[in-house]
């Protein structure tokens, strides 16, 4: 969050600091300063259809695991659930199964 004393004081702080560091600033002209080394990093994008492993459940959550052939069902919920909040993911799962369904593909009419 920007405060209004924090913008008064940064000027004083730069030229603290450089005077610390025993620079007087920075000049571009200035044939000593070494260029560092750029080594980018490349990662291999993962391929379509497959996903990175899940991180671990944090304590006290229970986590299921379905694989599929599109990629994997997962589905985290409390280690302890009272009956009240059973049911209610109950019916959520069942709404959650119903939406799955309409997503359905059938292999004879592709």
């Amino acid at each position: 969050m920007f405060q209004r004393h924090s913008a008064a004081f940064f000027p004083i702080l730069v030229r603290t600091s450089m005077a610390f560091a025993g620079s007087d600033g920075y000049t571009p002209e200035d044939p000593n300063l070494e260029t560092p080394a750029v080594n980018p990093q490349v990662q291999t994008p993962p391929k379509p259809g497959t996903q990175p492993p899940a991180m671990p459940p944090k304590p006290g959550i229970e986590r299921a695991e379905f694989p599929l052939p599109e990629g994997v069902a997962r589905l985290e919920f409390p280690a302890a659930l009272s009956t009240a909040s059973y049911e209610d993911m109950e019916a959520w799962l069942e709404l959650v199964l119903r939406r799955a369904k309409r997503s359905v593909k059938d292999e004879a009419t592709n």
